[in-house]
């Protein structure tokens, strides 16, 4: 496994880890007896389905090893949806806690994601680049 591929698979399993266990975690609230509207278990249900989408695809092929967008548009669509259960769950006391710990857990996460995934690029670049010069100056002597 080359430098590069462990900074992916690094960065991938951090994002598919977060959002399957957490998703999980918060999806079990859709069984709770205060979630007695299905408006008020859109998020408890899409958030797990957002952490098994993440896993399959982490799973599947060598994507675990790429530098790809997906954990980051996943980590952004788990946020999208924690926030759009706010106007459905707002006059409901009992749905509606979650959300707001939902919103304090994935609102950083999704920084740190954004944040990891453009250093881990930046130093994916300059490992080319050191490699390329390293690969030059030997063909040369």
């Amino acid at each position: 496994m080359t430098l590069e591929e462990c900074m992916n698979r690094g960065f991938n399993l951090m994002v598919t880890a977060f959002l399957f266990l957490g998703g999980f975690a918060f999806g079990s609230v859709a069984f709770s007896p205060v979630e007695n509207d299905w408006f008020d278990r859109l998020d408890d249900i899409g958030l797990p389905l957002i952490g098994l989408i993440c896993l399959i695809w982490f799973l599947i092929g060598r994507n675990r090893f790429r530098h790809s967008l997906v954990p980051v548009v996943l980590a952004g669509l788990a946020l999208t949806v924690q926030i759009l259960a706010i106007p459905l769950e707002h006059d409901d006391a009992g749905a509606f806690g979650d959300n707001i710990g939902g919103l304090i857990m994935l609102a950083p996460f999704f920084v740190l994601v954004v944040v990891q995934f453009v250093v881990n690029g930046r130093a994916i670049l300059l490992s080319r680049r050191a490699n390329l010069s390293e690969h030059l100056v030997g063909s040369l002597n």
